[in-house]
Order: C-alpha cells, then sequence, then structure tokens
C-alpha cells in the first residue's frame, strides 16, 4: 500500500511541471551577449505565450542611464521598443516585465554590445540599416494559433486524468487497507 500510495504521488510530481510552464522569453534582436555591428534602433523581444498590453522594457546603458523609448509595440507574443536615438558604441542591459497569457507576472534581462563599424558608404548604408533594424509585428497564420490553442488543452486534460486517476486508486487502496 505504502509503496503504491508512493509511487502515484512520485508520478504525479513529475508529471505536474508540464502542465504548470510559465510564460518566458524565447527569442530576442539583439540576442544575449550579441555584438552588434551596426546601428541599433529597435529592441525586439519574442516570448513563448501572448502578453499582455501592460508589459514593458527598459534599455539601460553600462554608466545605468535610461535609454528613451520613443515607443512599445505589442503584438501577440512580440514586443518591440523603438529608441528615440541609434545607441552608441557600449554595452547595454535589457530589462523586461511581462504578464503572460497565464496570468504570472514575469521579468528578466539580458545584456547586448554595440561596437559601429564605419565603411564608406555610411550614408546609404545607414537608412538601408535603419530599414532592416526595425521589426515589424508578425501577425501569426490563424492555424497555428488554433495548434497551439489544442495542444494546451491536451496537456492540461491528461494533467487532470491522471490526477483523477492518482487520487481514485489511491482512495481504493486506502478503503481495501481499512477493510483489513
Amino acid at each position: 500500500m505504502k509503496k503504491t500510495c508512493i509511487f502515484t504521488l512520485l508520478f504525479l510530481f513529475i508529471l505536474t511541471p508540464v502542465a504548470l510552464g510559465h510564460s518566458g522569453l524565447s527569442s530576442s534582436n539583439p540576442a544575449t551577449e550579441e555584438i552588434m555591428k551596426d546601428e541599433v534602433q529597435s529592441v525586439s523581444l519574442r516570448f513563448n505565450t501572448t502578453i499582455e498590453n501592460t508589459s514593458m522594457l527598459k534599455v539601460i546603458n553600462a554608466d545605468g542611464v535610461e535609454m528613451p523609448i520613443e515607443k512599445t509595440l505589442i503584438n501577440v507574443d512580440e514586443m518591440v521598443g523603438k529608441l528615440e536615438k541609434p545607441l552608441a558604441k557600449g554595452k547595454y542591459m535589457v530589462r523586461w516585465k511581462i504578464i503572460g497569457k497565464d496570468g504570472h507576472p514575469i521579468e528578466g534581462e539580458f545584456s547586448f554590445s554595440v561596437e559601429l563599424v564605419k565603411n564608406a558608404n555610411s550614408e546609404v548604408t545607414k537608412e538601408k540599416q535603419h530599414e532592416e533594424m526595425i521589426p515589424t509585428p508578425i501577425e501569426k497564420p490563424q492555424k497555428e494559433t488554433i495548434k497551439s490553442k489544442k495542444s494546451n488543452f491536451v496537456v492540461i486534460v491528461m494533467a487532470i486524468l491522471l490526477t483523477g486517476i492518482a487520487f481514485g486508486t489511491a482512495l481504493v487502496l486506502f478503503k481495501k487497507e481499512r477493510r483489513k
């Protein structure tokens, strides 16, 4: 009886993290510890969940001074902070806070460096770099969104079913033990 209960509880705890995963950063531009050779005019963060409009990000230089952000755009799982001015050469820290689809506030930070490289056609390339560096919000196809909702639903249903089976088994074993 005791071995069965212990095994059932252990099995339950092993599967729990799958059902209780939290939101987090899945990618960024610039990436963590990346050394940027071109001007940085925006910071783009992509998360593994839908994020609330109250989410925010800050870009802070090595002296602890916050770089002014002109506007922050939030689109489904992406947050883009457009800077007022391109970042100068140096090391920067990005701090972010979000509230994910699961309702939990999550925060984090990462750093990157800017080492601008000069070339002969700097004026022409600057305009092109500005266009390329500003990320545009990407709309996900509806099928992909539906698919992810279904996969979350399956995980939740499986966790509930396994919990019910574990408690049912424990109850049956407990009743058998009491009859003896």
